[in-house]
């Protein structure tokens, strides 16, 4: 799922895992973009924030997990 984020500072990114087997989400976000994982209030989690390169980001999904990402611009 992919939505604004509550305060309008960027948007926010959903990632689920439907299975029961572990799984990878690879996310691609304009070079320079902060990539912070929030709970499901959009409160940062305290886990560290990504800085989006030209690559993707790999981001592990336990079983039956959420993922919340909120995706910004660079400064």
């Amino acid at each position: 799922m992919l939505k604004p984020a509550e305060d309008g500072g960027g948007i926010v990114l959903r990632l689920t895992n439907p299975t029961s087997a572990a799984c990878e989400a690879r996310v691609h976000a304009p070079e320079g973009a902060s990539l912070t994982p929030v709970r499901m209030d959009e409160q940062p989690t305290g886990a560290p924030v990504v800085r989006q390169g030209a690559a993707e980001s790999v981001w592990p999904l336990a079983p039956f997990a959420t993922l919340t990402l909120r995706v910004e611009p660079s400064a």
